[in-house]
């Protein structure tokens, strides 16, 4: 009897060890970008772009001084995480440009993380975080989003406008098998009915986690639930 519980016990072991190790999805491209476009300045565009198919974390951030001599702060910043093998995605920005300022009008501010992944069968996702829009004037907004790009429609799509508002996020789902794009970004832009010269600012944030998880097929349910029979048996035959 012993040598059959110890087999049921490893049975039970071996299953939740082969669910917990199978790979949640393949990451199929990945982007992460912080940048600042600057209309007084010849160059344009201050910041890294960071374009990869790796799995990975990120960090960064960039902030200048503005504005046709008015030295308008603008800044732009990032954090992120892919584990796809794990089945974690996590990301935070921000981007702002000053607050009630004057010519801040020449410059746009943009945060955004984008990661495309396969889910090879069924998966469990949960999403967690928050996105802020807090503007005087100009136009902000914040948006995370996941998008079945095999049929070009949204599993989720949470907006934060251009008002003093705070999104908190809180979703589960399944997923069908397929491919798939989370992205998540801050942007501030000018607003062309302020008109130049224009009294506006302010700041966009996105923080969020999304994980996901397989979901057994029927035929590994099956098999846990076999073995779990079989421990309880060998338990009360010991009794």
């Amino acid at each position: 009897m012993n040598g059959m519980l110890r087999g049921a016990v490893g049975a039970v072991f071996m299953l939740f060890a082969s669910l917990s190790a199978a790979s949640p999805v393949t990451l199929t491209g990945a982007s992460r970008h912080v940048a600042i476009w600057d209309a007084a300045n010849p160059a344009g565009v201050y910041g890294p772009n960071s374009l990869s198919i790796l799995a990975g974390s990120f960090n960064d951030s960039v902030g200048i001084l503005s504005g046709a001599g008015s030295n308008v702060l603008v800044s732009s910043s990032q954090k992120s995480l892919i584990d796809a093998a794990g089945g974690v995605f996590s990301g935070s920005g921000e981007v702002s440009v000053g607050f009630s300022v004057q010519a801040a009008d020449q410059v746009v501010s943009q945060s955004y993380f984008i990661a495309d992944f396969i889910a090879p069968t069924a998966m469990q996702y949960s999403l967690r975080g928050s996105l802020g829009s807090f503007m005087d004037g100009g136009l902000g907004i914040g948006q995370i989003f996941l998008l079945d790009t095999g049929s070009f429609s949204a599993v989720f799509n949470h907006v934060a406008p251009s008002t003093w508002d705070t999104l908190v996020l809180g979703e589960t789902g399944t997923l069908a098998a397929g491919a798939y794009r989370l992205a998540a970004l801050a942007r501030i832009a000018p607003d062309p009915g302020w008109g130049t010269d224009a009294f506006y600012g302010g700041s966009v944030e996105y923080d969020f986690q999304f994980n996901v998880t397989a979901v057994p097929e029927p035929g590994s349910w099956a098999l846990l639930l076999a073995g779990l029979g079989l421990l309880g048996f060998a338990a009360r035959r010991r009794a």
